[in-house]
């Protein structure tokens, strides 16, 4: 999905190009923006470029709405991740998290960019958090999109919304039966049905792509049923982020304790895919992220809520360019700030653990 100018297909993503890069014989597929293709005047020398990255069956696509406001201080890349949209991979195994995070290593050095603010949405979440514990040189701030995060408990899943827990437990079993499963869905589906059954998932209630997202996503999903490997790159990613939450959690705590980033963490209430409970034990073992519930909003807000997430954003940025190193908290600390009653606000704000 190749466009000069997005800007020719919706007046708010004017200025965000496609793009490909190769890496290690693999065309990854990209879309770009900075200051100048946007028309900015604001731009930030000193601002780290952005990176985005997409969550499980997503894509670059996935940013359009926030992209081109992200550009007006610095360069933005998003991509489609090995096995997604349009990024075929070198073989499926390519999909699991561990290549993922190396690959993000990868292109951040094709790039020529040392140092990236990265925003990571759900899978992608996940892999922004190892890349940010693994790599904590090359991530200057983290901002987590209802990020796939572990609970307290062994299992995120338990907390899972009924229906969506029955779902993801099943790829628990054999590869060939999960992605037989996965075929099954594409060759019984319209690209609009899929699309749709997808929008009730991620979106909370009542809750509709824009149609110009719409007509991405149906693209999207027509593109990917003439594409073998991406069903099967979509078994062996949802396979590992099960075991990643099930059984690997420990080293994703270790991964959160070794972040030196300032994080941002944004989560809707009505999101069907990741728990309270998983946000919650994410605040509780760092002290130091900057949390907002979004009232309403499912497990894209970027998507969703695409001005209040570049709000939420920018205030951020803004808090953090205000303090000094003495007044922010400590890693890993417990915050005493209570949350604003979600009754009475449709933006809880929290800063550290709430529970």
């Amino acid at each position: 999905m190749m466009e000069l100018d997005w800007g020719n297909r919706d007046p708010r993503w004017a200025g965000i190009q496609s793009d490909s890069i190769t890496i290690d014989h693999v065309r990854i597929n990209l879309l770009r923006a900075d200051p100048a293709s946007v028309g900015s005047d604001d731009a930030d020398p000193e601002a780290a470029p952005i990176l985005l990255v997409h969550g499980l069956g997503g894509a670059s696509t996935n940013w359009l709405d926030v992209i081109a406001d992200l550009a007006r201080r610095a360069p933005v890349v998003a991509m489609d991740l090995p096995g997604f949209g349009d990024t075929e991979p070198p073989l499926p195994e390519a999909a699991h998290i561990t290549p993922q995070v190396t690959f993000l290593t990868r292109l951040l050095d094709a790039l020529d960019w040392p140092r990236a603010e990265v925003h990571g949405n759900s899978m992608g979440g996940l892999l922004s958090v190892l890349l940010a514990g693994q790599h904590p040189d090359r991530v200057e701030r983290l901002v987590l999109v209802s990020p796939a995060m572990p609970t307290r408990q062994p299992s995120a899943l338990l907390h899972m919304d009924g229906a969506m827990f029955l779902q993801f437990a099943a790829f628990r079993l054999a590869r060939k039966t999960t992605l037989k499963a996965i075929r099954k869905t594409y060759e019984g589906s319209t690209p609009e049905e899929l699309s749709e059954r997808i929008q009730g998932v991620v979106m909370g209630s009542g809750g509709l792509y824009r149609p110009p997202l719409m007509d991405v996503a149906v693209e999207q999903a027509r593109a990917g049923m003439g594409r073998e490997w991406r069903s099967d790159s979509l078994s062996h990613a949802t396979r590992d982020l099960v075991t990643w939450l099930t059984v690997r959690h420990g080293a994703i705590r270790a991964a959160e304790r070794a972040i030196t980033a300032d994080i941002l963490l944004i989560w809707g209430d009505e999101d069907r895919l990741v728990p309270r409970a998983a946000m919650d034990a994410l605040t509780t073992q760092r002290g130091d992220i900057a949390r907002h519930d979004l009232a309403g909003v499912g497990h894209v807000a970027m998507i969703e809520v695409p001005d209040r997430y570049l709000s939420i954003v920018q205030t951020w940025r803004e808090s953090l360019s205000g303090a000094t190193a003495t007044e922010r908290p400590e890693s890993g600390g417990d915050s005493t700030t209570a949350p604003t009653d979600p009754q009475t606000s449709d933006d809880v704000t929290t800063v550290g653990a709430t529970g």
